[in-house]
Parts: structure tokens; C-alpha cells; sequence
């Protein structure tokens, strides 16, 4: 159904001007600590979902990361007023990015970074004010997240899959203890399995395809010492992207806990308490 037009080889090489200091853009400026929590036997935990679409290399449509990737494109200015506007790039030179949803604190990439898509939470609190208590929040070995990109493509012609797509195909990858920054305490907090499900369309020219990831252990975020902790799954360590941003006219991404995804909070003195997580998502469209 899916032509890949051998995308490996058919890239274009073209002269390329200098990248510009990198900009993260969004439709609201992104927050240094935006936080979901909900009280379970005295006990919450923050946490959220993040997504964030990018074209990497605005100077040059025809060698670019166009998707969702971790390492590409790192972010280092989060004030979100330029290259971006009204839905619509503006600028021509360097990343431009589009996020969405409430991005893990020091962000992803390091410190003052934001990007990638994925989750994020915090060891225990004590509810009604937030204090931190010593203990672990986890998520369970086999929780699921679900992830849906819709690529939408300037002709019926152009419609290919994404680079490295291969449907049916799992790919795992390691915990990632790299410490972006002091409170992060994972840039991939456990190993986790992604495995692509088949694709569908849209219309003619709008191709969707779905990711399950699934957690290989627990997702163990400590806390000790009074320094509140944070952990993370960073899905686009499997990244979705084209290299040819000129055939895309938008790309859109959402991830979603299934069911079985909760916190699961130990304090001692404390019930253990649960969170559960089920249908909480975030999502982020880009126009290219």
C-alpha cells in the first residue's frame, strides 16, 4: 500500500545555510513545572504527558528530521515567540518545534531543553500541600502507552512511510540513566519494547500509524534526603520521522495510557496508594 521510493537513497544533497540558535515554539509558552496529581490514601505524585513534532532543519526541506526524534534538534531557547505563528512556520532557518502538554521539569534533553514525546512523574507527596515524603512511585513492567502519528502529504503521490517504518516490527530499548539534570533522574527511566502495528489512511493522503509501547521493567523513581526525584519514559527514543519535509503539508502525534498504567505510591507509614492513569494523553499537531 506504502511505497518507501527508496527514501534512503533518493536524499537529496543540497548546500544547506548555517543552523540558527535552535527555538522551541508552542501555542502558549511552555511551563517550567505543570503538573496532573491526584490524592490516593493521603499520598499524590506529579506527573504528565508531553509531545513534540519537529522539522529540524528549516534551511534545508530536503535533509531534515521531520517527526518526532529524542536527539535531534536540541532546544535551548523555550520562549516560543518567533518561527512559529498562527499554526504556520515562519522562520527559514534552524529547528522549529510545536509542543504540547505539560513537559517534565529541566526538560528532556537537558537542562533549559524541552522536546521528545513521553511521560513523566515525581516520587510521593502528601496530599493537600505537595510535601515531599521519602518513598518510590512506580509503574509496572508490561504497562502500555499507545502512540498515533497522522503524517498528511502535499499529493496522493507522495504518500511513504516514515523512515525505518516496518509494520509488525518490535525494537527495544535500554534504560538511559544519563542525568540530564539533578531532579531528572532518568533520560529513560526503564527499558521499554515498541512494536509498529499496521498502518492505516485518511483520505488520500493522509497516512496514520500506531505505535504500542510497552514497559520490559519497572519504572522505579526514589526519593531520599528531601530532594524530590523525577523519572521518565522517553518514547521517541523510537523515533518517526520523514527526511524530506517539502512532500509533508502536517504531521500530528498523541500519546495515551491504556488501562493498565498507574503510579503506584510507597511511603512508609503510609497504605499504598495508586493512580490510575487510563486514557490521560497529550497531543500536538505541526504544520510544515
Amino acid at each position: 500500500m506504502f511505497s518507501q521510493q527508496q527514501k534512503l537513497t533518493r536524499r537529496r544533497t543540497i548546500q544547506a545555510a548555517g543552523w540558527s540558535a535552535p527555538l522551541i515554539l508552542a501555542t502558549s509558552q511552555i511551563p517550567s513545572y505543570a503538573a496532573s496529581s491526584t490524592s490516593s490514601n493521603g499520598l499524590t505524585a506529579s506527573y504528565g504527558f508531553f509531545a513534540q513534532m519537529i522539522n529540524s532543519n528549516l534551511a534545508n526541506p530536503f535533509d531534515t528530521y521531520a517527526g518526532v526524534h529524542s536527539r535531534k534538534g536540541a532546544v535551548s531557547d523555550s520562549s516560543a515567540n518567533a518561527q512559529y505563528a498562527n499554526g504556520r512556520v515562519t522562520g527559514s532557518s534552524g529547528l522549529a518545534a510545536h509542543g504540547e502538554g505539560s513537559f517534565t521539569p529541566g526538560g528532556t534533553l537537558g537542562a533549559d531543553r524541552y522536546g521528545g514525546l513521553g511521560f513523566w512523574a515525581s516520587t510521593p507527596q502528601k496530599a493537600g500541600n505537595g510535601q515531599a515524603l521519602e518513598g518510590t512511585t512506580s509503574v509496572a513492567a508490561g504497562s502500555v502507552f499507545e502512540v498515533t502519528y497522522r503524517f498528511t502529504f502535499r499529493e496522493a503521490e507522495a504518500v511513504t512511510l516514515p523512515l525505518g517504518w516496518q509494520t509488525g516490527q518490535e525494537a527495544t530499548y535500554p534504560a538511559i540513566a544519563d542525568r540530564p539534570t539533578s531532579r531528572l533522574t532518568h533520560s529513560n527511566g526503564a527499558a521499554f519494547k515498541a512494536r509498529m502495528l499496521a498502518p492505516q489512511t485518511a483520505g488520500s493522503r493522509t497516512w496514520i500509524g500506531r505505535v504500542q509501547i510497552e514497559l520490559l521493567e519497572d519504572l522505579v523513581i526514589s526519593q531520599a534526603g528531601g530532594d524530590r526525584n523525577l523519572g521518565q519514559i522517553l518514547v521517541s527514543h523510537h523515533a518517526v520521522y520523514h527526511d524530506i519535509a517539502r512532500y509533508l503539508e502536517k504531521g500530528e502525534v498523541t500519546i495515551t495510557a491504556t488501562d493498565n498504567v498507574q503510579l503506584k505510591l510507597d511511603v512508609a507509614g503510609y497504605e499504598t496508594g495508586t493512580i490510575p492513569l487510563g486514557g490521560q494523553k497529550a497531543s500536538t499537531s505541526f504544520n510544515f
